[in-house]
């Protein structure tokens, strides 16, 4: 997002939100306007423009064979709740499929989830995140967990440590995977530790259940990020 357009997206996005809270809290939940006009919809449409302003996606040209690509290629998915990490996990399976990438990497996220009780115990993290990509049909040689260290700004983190696993990997593309609002401050932060290499970056995101409270904490990031973190 350039610097001219930033404040005028802004202006948009909090004229959005103020139209959100309105439809959200007076009409919806309280239910205190009787009218035919479809208010869940026009919630709906004005959450979608918010969305629009916070997508960047880069995807793979057609033209390019899935062979060339599968040798020198990895697919990153990026961290985020259990929730959105199904619908990334989703995304990624789907490229998997595609012959895009033999491995899918994913942020190793220390910690115990819910109980399995086929192992009679609950379940690490990790162990969670490879069972959701196995039941996307993913070979389990094919997924490895990445260890990120953990810092207040967790994407910025990522695009640091990646950086430095591509060029072990000697890895010519990246595709990353996240959620679709969450993709230019994706695209601005690893492009920044990208800059200097020949390394590729594509991006996909996935679809989910977004909230008026997400995507404006999505836009104070990336005016974080833009114009205070990535510029250091």
């Amino acid at each position: 997002m350039k610097t001219r357009n930033i404040y005028r997206v802004l202006s948009y996005a909090f004229i959005v939100a103020i139209a959100l809270y309105v439809i959200n809290v007076i009409v919806i939940n309280k239910g205190t306007m009787e009218t035919n006009i479809d208010y869940s919809r026009i919630h709906d449409k004005l959450l979608d423009f918010l969305v629009i302003e916070l997508v960047m996606e880069k995807h793979i040209p057609e033209t390019i064979s899935n062979h060339d690509f599968k040798k020198s290629t990895l697919i990153y998915v990026l961290g985020g709740s259990q929730n959105s990490l199904i619908h990334r996990f989703r995304k990624a399976s789907r490229l998997y499929h595609q012959g895009l990438s033999g491995k899918i990497l994913i942020l190793s996220r220390p910690g115990i989830t819910e109980f399995n009780p086929a192992l009679g115990r609950n379940m690490t993290n990790d162990e969670w995140s490879r069972r959701e990509l196995e039941r996307f049909n993913v070979s389990k040689e094919d997924i490895e967990p990445v260890s990120v260290p953990k810092r207040f700004f967790g994407t910025l983190s990522e695009g640091k440590r990646l950086s430095n696993i591509v060029r072990i990997y000697k890895c010519r593309r990246l595709i990353l995977v996240t959620s679709d609002y969450h993709t230019r401050r994706v695209h601005n932060t690893f492009s920044k530790y990208s800059s200097n290499d020949s390394l590729e970056i594509y991006l996909y995101g996935s679809t989910e259940t977004r909230s008026l409270r997400v995507l404006l904490y999505e836009y104070v990031k990336l005016l974080l990020y833009d114009h205070l973190i990535l510029r250091k």
